[in-house]
């Protein structure tokens, strides 16, 4: 039996994905999402409309490292 997509993954196929990466180092920094058309979603306090080209979310990696023990910070 096929199952019928549910709506925030209709809602995301609006949107695009999209990786940052250090301009200098061209490492990963990040990635975020941002609307890729203008869009009406219907939420409980009213609609919502979204722009094309509005950034719907940013994730942003701070610091990463190897340590002996987790937890541990140096």
């Amino acid at each position: 039996m096929r199952r019928r997509p549910s709506r925030s993954v209709r809602w995301r196929s609006a949107s695009s994905e999209q990786l940052l990466l250090d301009a200098g180092t061209h490492e990963f920094v990040g990635y975020r999402s941002v609307a890729a058309k203008d869009y009406t979603f219907k939420a409980p306090d009213g609609p919502l409309h979204i722009k094309r080209g509005e950034v719907q979310f940013t994730i942003t990696r701070v610091a990463a490292r190897f340590v002996d023990k987790a937890g541990k910070t140096s």
